[in-house]
């Protein structure tokens, strides 16, 4: 039925919520919708402009020229499977121009009343072929980020927009921060925010192969927000609840739709009345589980909107654009160059085995491929490859940066990522079991090091906030850009068959932003250098995690007094493990910032700090040459496991000795080179270090 009329309160930000919840989900971007008219106080008079505009259209029947669009697919990922295939893709357009050409294969089974008024739209979608600068393309953008996990509107930042007078925009993700499986404006809307124009969707809902769940609604998610893209509403009008006896009192601007509630439990009830006349059903721009058709009046809409200048629909078509994105009639599907891309789900390995890279090149079909994998710690080592998805042995430790070079006749393109694979010996570094560190040297030289999602954020060394001595490692959280990202913070190796059971401590500090921020802590330990990992204990969340109130506004510094001592013991799998490494990684949820400081093994409590007047100990001769003693006062004496740590100025440990509670012990130090050292002395009461000069 046909009316013009828009309420204030109609939703023009529409959206198709995931179907794999079984139920419908309010739009979370109503909200938004009303802002941009406060911000823009004459967009409600356009809409309502639009709406008349359409209505005298109709009236007079409409062109049936087919109009081609051109599209292209920005595809956001994390190299998982959410980097979905190009076949996906040509599956996801093939559904997208049977719906809009009235050619779905199962149009047999619409319902016999409304078979009469099946809409052909005589739309033909097809993916770009020149990209803005008129290079060459496929039509398809890959972008890494994590932001597919959590996505919103600043997807459309991280994959920017292509001119949306040239392109219909399509976004592809994993999954969309409001719950949706997927979302687009309405024209009147778009013509305010041109870098937002498009579609955005979860890769579960499209296409029929690959990753989507293959289900109906699933296979016409894109069509259903195509729908709104070009001016379509909801079968039951605005907003984005069906199944309410008000939707009879609202409607679509379109004359041969019914009145209906819609469909709030997703089945396909082709007799459903909801307002006095037999609903629509198997309608596209429902919610039922059986969608198949548009209508007459649903087409005229849509070739109404595509004639118009709103939102520049109209540019789309035109014989110009046509060629200048490459898909006019009989356009040759060309070869162009491909952009280089790879990844390994491994990068830490240890000294003599194995990891596999994929190429994951795009854009172009790869006749030839040259891989390097350079040890830029030696400056000697240089490895190749040239098949498509090499194993490569690493039998030299250091730090290796790969590039991947592909060709084909058009021409070659290369990446290389710097650092990318980290190759440790296969011996450990802590060969006795016992490390401390306080994070007062160069991490770097001492064996640890971080694999963050942004280098602003993650971990880093801070001279904020410690527990012993003046520096501890950050997560600068409160200026993490997005959510969802991960930092990293891999450790030394140590051998723990040299120790009986073996405990990791910590000291932490976090305070949370807002409330519902879910900001985790994890803790790993790998025997394998990396190759694979075991989380200790289930995550630091939340309550857990919090050592102090909420801080909105400003970044967390803590306290002395605003610190945790985490303990964890290891697992007996890992006791006899001569190789191990322990991973500190944190996901961020918008939350604020989370210190680290004192991590040791076997377990040394690092619960109280003491300065050298505290405590009685001597180091003599200072400075020395060949040997130092060490003597600790009574007070002291007699507890097990006692360690001292030698360290460099750089912070390196240099030489960990066990005194076993012995009031003296001589240690030799013909093997350190002259210069700067501390002696950090460790038990289970304090924690102190002096200065040593060998000269």
């Amino acid at each position: 039925m046909k009316k013009v009329i828009l309420t204030a309160s109609a939703a023009l930000v529409t959206g198709l919520f995931s179907w794999a919840q079984e139920q419908a989900l309010p739009c979370g971007i109503i909200q938004a919708t009303e802002a941009l008219r406060a911000q823009h106080p004459g967009l409600y008079e356009l809409e309502l402009q639009a709406a008349q505009q359409e209505e005298e259209y109709q009236g007079e029947g409409s062109e049936r020229a087919l109009k081609i669009i051109p599209v292209v697919v920005h595809v956001l990922h994390n190299y998982g499977n959410e980097n979905i295939s190009d076949a996906q893709i040509y599956d996801a357009i093939r559904i997208l121009n049977e719906d809009f050409q009235k050619r779905q294969p199962d149009t047999a089974n619409i319902a016999g009343v409304f078979k009469p008024i099946q809409g052909d739209v005589d739309f033909e979608f097809r993916l770009a072929r020149k990209d803005p600068n008129g290079n060459c393309t496929n039509g398809i953008t890959r972008t890494v980020t994590p932001h597919t996990f959590n996505a919103n509107e600043d997807a459309k930042t991280i994959a920017p927009t292509w001119p949306r007078n040239k392109y219909m925009n399509v976004w592809v993700v994993n999954k969309l921060e409001n719950g949706a499986g997927g979302y687009t404006y309405t024209p009147g809307t778009a013509q305010w925010m041109p870098s937002a124009d498009g579609i955005i969707l979860v890769n579960r809902q499209f296409g029929g192969i690959g990753t989507s769940t293959g289900g109906a609604l699933a296979r016409r998610t894109l069509s259903h927000e195509t729908g709104h893209w070009f001016n379509l509403r909801h079968t039951w009008g605005d907003g984005n609840t069906p199944g309410v006896a008000s939707n009879c009192n609202q409607d679509d601007g379109v004359n041969d739709t019914p009145n209906t509630q819609g469909v709030a439990t997703q089945n396909c009830n082709t007799a459903q009345v909801t307002c006095s006349s037999l609903d629509n059903v198997q309608n596209i721009m429902d919610y039922s589980s059986c969608p198949i058709m548009f209508t007459v009046g649903q087409a005229n809409r849509m070739i109404t909107a595509s004639n118009s200048g709103t939102a520049q629909r109209s540019s789309l078509w035109t014989a110009g654009n046509l060629t200048a994105t490459g898909v006019s009639d009989g356009f040759s599907d060309t070869l162009c160059v491909p952009i280089a891309d790879f990844n390994s789900d491994t990068r830490i390995v240890c000294a003599g085995s194995s990891l596999t890279f994929e190429d994951l090149s795009y854009n172009g079909t790869v006749s030839s491929r040259n891989w390097t994998f350079t040890n830029t710690t030696d400056g000697v080592t240089v490895l190749t490859a040239t098949t498509q998805n090499p194993s490569v042995n690493f039998t030299v430790p250091g730090l290796y940066t790969v590039a991947l070079q592909v060709s084909n006749a058009e021409g070659s393109n290369t990446r290389t990522k710097a650092g990318y694979v980290r190759v440790y010996p296969a011996t450990a570094q802590y060969a006795n079991g016992v490390f401390f560190e306080d994070f007062e040297g160069d991490i770097n030289t001492n064996g640890w090091f971080t694999v963050n999602d942004n280098a602003l954020a993650g971990w880093q060394i801070s001279s904020s906030a410690s527990v012993s001595g003046s520096k501890s490692m950050t997560v600068k959280n409160f200026l993490s850009p997005t959510k969802m990202e991960t930092y990293a913070l891999i450790s030394p190796s140590v051998d723990l068959s040299q120790i009986s059971s073996p405990k990791l401590k910590f000291k932490y500090a976090y305070a949370n932003r807002e409330n519902e921020n879910d900001d985790r802590l994890r803790v790993y330990i790998s025997a394998n250098c990396g190759a694979s990992w075991q989380q200790l204990s289930p995550p630091l969340t939340n309550a857990n995690l919090e050592s102090a109130p909420v801080i909105e506004g400003s970044q967390f510094v803590p306290t002395a007094a605003q610190w945790k001592e985490k303990e964890f013991s290891i697992s007996s799998t890992f006791h006899s493990s001569t190789n191990v490494r322990f991973k500190f990684e944190f996901s961020a949820d918008g939350g604020n910032n989370l210190y680290l400081d004192d991590v040791n093994l076997p377990g040394l409590s690092s619960v109280e700090t003491y300065d050298a007047e505290t405590f009685d100990w001597e180091v003599f001769p200072n400075p020395a040459s060949n040997v130092v003693d060490i003597r600790l006062s009574n007070a002291i004496q007699g507890v097990n496991s006692d360690v001292i740590v030698f360290t460099d100025a750089s912070g390196r440990v240099v030489k960990v000795i066990n005194y076993n509670g012995a009031a003296q012990v001589q240690v030799d130090i013909t093997d350190l080179k002259s210069g700067v050292y501390f002696i950090r002395s460790q038990n289970g009461l304090f924690a102190g270090t002096k200065k040593l000069i060998v000269r």
